[in-house]
């Protein structure tokens, strides 16, 4: 037996036992994914919890300063409204505080409300500009394609109407009988006024017209 013919016995004796290896690490490296992909996920699950749980704590925080604020200005009011009661100030006291008071908070509240609104403008009013620019070229582009049919100038087919027919809807045609009609392509639309659907079995294709007449 020759190097050569012991060599390749040996590997096809051994191949069975190298594919069982083969499969049983296949197996494990799987398993070792599935559990490094559930890691991840429940990591990932209790950031974003603990990202929430943030969250509602600071709008807990956020709502208590503001009722806490509102409720120090109503105790000040009520007490200047007190001490000008009780004549201990003048009677325009508590009002003078409080349109001042109103005074200041409407400016900042202006200043606050006109951001926001910018900010609102731009994020809402610049994707709707961008939309209805493109589909007023896209609908510029169909009625050209339109037009261009219409008019005979692009491909069409040239039919004869063999009966009277009156439109039943917006979006269908009327004609008369012997009348010359152009068909267009599956693609184009229907205006309703000089062009839109017809029946097949009304009219009798004539001819196809591929280039410009």
């Amino acid at each position: 037996m020759t190097t050569y013919e012991f060599l390749r016995t040996a590997e096809e004796s051994t191949r069975g036992a190298f594919q069982s290896i083969e499969h049983v690490a296949s197996a494990f490296l799987s398993i070792a994914s599935l559990l490094n992909s559930t890691y991840g996920a429940v990591f990932n699950s209790f950031r974003a919890i603990i990202s929430v749980v943030e969250q509602l704590k600071a709008l807990k925080h956020f709502l208590i300063s503001t009722f806490l604020l509102s409720l120090i200005r109503w105790i000040r009011f009520l007490w200047r409204r007190l001490l000008a009661a009780l004549r201990v100030r003048p009677r325009n006291y508590a009002n003078s505080a409080a349109i001042w008071a109103s005074i200041n908070g409407e400016t900042g509240k202006c200043f606050y409300n006109f951001g926001t609104l910018i900010f609102w403008i731009i994020a809402i009013g610049g994707p709707l500009f961008v939309i209805k620019f493109f589909l007023q070229q896209i609908a510029e582009s169909a009625s050209e394609v339109t037009a261009d049919w219409a008019t005979g100038m692009a491909e069409h087919y040239t039919a004869q109407a063999l009966y009277d027919f009156s439109a039943a809807t917006q979006n269908e045609l009327s004609f008369s009988a012997f009348d010359t009609l152009r068909i267009a392509p599956k693609q184009n639309t229907s205006d309703g006024s000089k062009i839109g659907l017809v029946p097949i079995n009304y009219i009798r294709i004539l001819d196809h017209n591929n280039n410009q007449n």
